[in-house]
């Protein structure tokens, strides 16, 4: 089954409206934010446009989820080390602030919040496509920590919806039936990124995803605080690969 989101999926609702963060085609990311005359998303939000934005090409779009600690505007640090030019960005803040002083905000894994996660992201994109040319058969989702067990959660979730999952430095959700949709995960693209130090539980993660027939690429990092240039690199060359694809349906 082909991923899609549809324009159509749910009504409006006029009380919101999407903030999003512009960048230049300078070296930095700049703070320049705008109104977007869109409805409507609930939690903050930033959307990263690419440099030279083409209307009659239709981009591939990440959809990123933040570490614990982080927010919606890691995405405009990490998608300009991805590509400028290749793929639209959207990110959405987690609905709980950090338990310490170090500021920041984090994600739930309640099943009533993950819902209301499924319902903004499909408004979003839904808001994003009427705006932009957005194809609806290269969306992918991603993220790093508790953001990349999220991401990979959504996609075993709602496999309709994407064409695969990054998740960098994540651990496996806690879900009583992982792969109850085992017939729609065939052929959806999972890159896995791990720590050197973890040992055989990852490679049982990346074979019980095998099995659901998902093409698993696993890679194993040197993790820092910031997310070094080469597993964004890499994230460019696993989003390429998707866009080479044949597809079924016309964006």
């Amino acid at each position: 089954m082909t991923a899609r989101f549809s324009h159509d999926a749910l009504p409006l609702d006029n009380h919101h409206r999407m903030s999003v963060a512009a960048h230049t085609p300078s070296a930095a990311i700049t703070s320049d934010e705008r109104e977007f005359a869109i409805e409507p998303v609930y939690s903050p939000s930033a959307v990263y446009v690419p440099d030279d934005y083409e209307p009659n090409y239709a981009y591939p779009l990440l959809i990123w989820l933040h570490d614990e600690g982080g927010s919606e505007r890691d995405l405009l640090r990490i998608m300009p080390q991805i590509s400028r030019r290749n793929y639209f960005g959207l990110s959405l803040r987690g609905p709980l602030e950090r338990d310490d002083s170090r500021g920041g905000y984090r994600w739930s894994q309640l099943h009533d919040d993950v819902e209301l996660l499924e319902n903004e992201l499909l408004q979003s994109v839904r808001h994003l496509r009427q705006t932009y040319h957005i194809h609806s058969e290269r969306v992918s989702v991603g993220g790093r920590g508790i953001g990349a067990t999220l991401a990979l959660r959504l996609l075993l979730q709602r496999p309709e919806w994407f064409a695969g999952a990054v998740a960098l430095d994540g651990d496996f959700p806690l879900m009583d039936r992982p792969l109850a949709n085992f017939r729609r995960l065939n052929g959806k693209r999972v890159m896995i990124a791990s720590p050197n130090q973890r040992g055989q539980s990852e490679s049982k993660r990346c074979a019980l995803l095998h099995a659901a027939g998902m093409t698993v690429c696993p890679r194993r990092y040197d993790f820092g605080k910031r997310l070094h240039r080469d597993i964004l690199r890499d994230i460019d060359r696993w989003m390429m690969q998707e866009c080479y694809r044949a597809v079924t349906v016309d964006s």
